[in-house]
């Protein structure tokens, strides 16, 4: 008699809405980026702010073919951007952290990757949520333990 794969656990409602927003993003990597907050679930926009921070600081945990395709793919998301669009996005990826950006700016650098990654043909995708997913949680480290009681 064959066993039966479990049922997989659904996600929060605030986790798949941020997911369809970030196509870029696996849900279970918005999963993570939003486990290490401290003051509960976040908005896209700071997923998005935090999950490039983590990418830049994880990347060298990948191996060189994979971080030159991950770059080939960053690039692929901004093929079908206006040119104004690709250089606010590399803009944004060169200042993001660290830097009070003006107000919004996290919001419509959003748009343009969603926009970029939906372009991409799904296995493409797909790709690129791997090898994000595995910079991101390279970047973000092990989780904190709880304090001692």
């Amino acid at each position: 008699m064959p066993i039966a794969a479990p049922a997989a656990v659904p996600l929060p409602k605030e986790i798949e809405a941020a997911a369809e927003q970030l196509p870029h993003l696996a849900a279970e990597t918005v999963q993570l980026v939003m486990s290490r907050s401290e003051f509960g679930p976040l908005e896209p926009p700071e997923v998005l702010r935090r999950a490039q921070a983590a990418a830049d600081q994880g990347r060298s945990a990948l191996t060189e073919d994979e971080a030159q395709e991950l770059a080939a793919l960053r690039s692929a998301v901004l093929a079908p951007l206006r040119r104004a669009d690709r250089d606010r996005v590399r803009a944004y990826d060169r200042v993001h952290t660290g830097r009070e950006l003006m107000p919004g700016e996290d919001a419509k650098v959003l748009g343009l990757v969603a926009r970029g990654a939906r372009a991409l043909p799904p296995p493409r995708r797909e790709r690129l949520r791997a090898l994000l997913g595995k910079a991101v949680a390279a970047g973000l480290g092990p989780p904190a333990r709880p304090p001692a009681p």
